[in-house]
């Protein structure tokens, strides 16, 4: 029969904080980013949203028609 054993594994202080807070940072800096991309492209989509229903005038529309030459 197999049973399992328990096995104390001894870490120094100094090695298991570096290992948390640099898991914690890279986690951290992960999940900013992760955040930040979201927000500009729910940002984009919203402005493309609003642009598609108040289109701006095309420079044709402002302008009047040329003149034709004089002789």
């Amino acid at each position: 029969m197999n049973t399992l054993a328990f096995i104390s594994v001894r870490v120094p202080l100094p090695a298991l904080l570096i290992v948390v807070f640099a898991t914690g940072i890279a986690a951290g800096v992960w999940i900013g980013v992760s955040s930040f991309l979201y927000g500009y492209n729910k940002a984009q989509d919203e402005a493309h949203i609003e642009q598609a229903a108040d289109p701006q005038p095309a420079i044709a529309d402002l302008c009047p028609p040329p003149l034709p030459p004089s002789q």
